[in-house]
C-alpha cells in the first residue's frame, strides 16, 4: 500500500471514529491504493468511504464501485441545470457552452473547427 493510500484511509477511520477491524481497514486501504493508482480523486475517495460506512454489511471490495457512484453525484452536482431553464434549453445551453469552449482552445493555434465534425446528427441538407 502506497504511503497516500495509507494517510487517507487512516485519516478516514480516525473521522468516522468506528473501531473497524484491523483486517477491514487493511483491506479498504488496499482498494483505496487501486483507486488512487487509477488518479482517482482522493476527496471522491473519502466520499466514496463515507459511502462504504453508510452500507451496514458492505465488503470493502465494494469501494470501487462506490466510488463510481460518488463521481456520478459530484458530475451532477456540478453540471445542474441553470434555474429558469427547462431540460432542452439546458441541454442546448450545454452545448453551446461546449462550442464555445471547443472555440477558445481552438484561438491563436491556427486550427479550424469543422462544423460537420460537432454536428450530432450529420450535415442537414
Amino acid at each position: 500500500m502506497r504511503p497516500d493510500a495509507y494517510r487517507l484511509t487512516a485519516g478516514w477511520h480516525r473521522s468516522v471514529g468506528t473501531p473497524y477491524p484491523t483486517n477491514t481497514v487493511r483491506a479498504l486501504g488496499k482498494q483505496v491504493d487501486g483507486l488512487l493508482a487509477d488518479r482517482a480523486d482522493p476527496d471522491t475517495v473519502t466520499a466514496a468511504l463515507d459511502l462504504w460506512h453508510g452500507r451496514p454489511g458492505a465488503a470493502p471490495g465494494l469501494l470501487p464501485h462506490l466510488y463510481a457512484d460518488a463521481v456520478r453525484v459530484r458530475h451532477a452536482e456540478t453540471t445542474a441545470a441553470p434555474a429558469g431553464l427547462s431540460k432542452r434549453d439546458a441541454k442546448a445551453a450545454g452545448w453551446f457552452a461546449l462550442a464555445a469552449e471547443f472555440e477558445r482552445e481552438g484561438q491563436g493555434d491556427g486550427q479550424v473547427v469543422d462544423a460537420e465534425l460537432l454536428a450530432l446528427d450529420g450535415a442537414r441538407r
